[in-house]
């Protein structure tokens, strides 16, 4: 998972946090909480535990918000 870009929001340099969310709104994992670089983030998320579904990937940094939505289809 790169997040260069979440649509017109730049990651910044300071304190930021990126979640996972379901679509009831819920927090289904926190991908990063602490200190930001300026520039691209790289993160994996593994998906073996989450269940079939449109989940979104939230970044977070003072008052600016990304989102990126994320699609999960397991097939067992």
């Amino acid at each position: 998972l790169v997040l260069r870009q979440l649509e017109r929001h730049r990651l910044r340099a300071g304190a930021g946090r990126v979640e996972l969310i379901d679509v009831a709104g819920r927090t289904v994992r926190t991908l990063f909480r602490g200190a930001v670089t300026s520039g691209t983030m790289r993160l994996r998320l593994d998906p073996a535990d989450l269940r079939s579904g449109i989940y979104f990937v939230t970044a977070r940094q003072g008052r600016g918000q990304g989102v990126r939505r994320v699609v999960i289809v397991r097939d067992d």
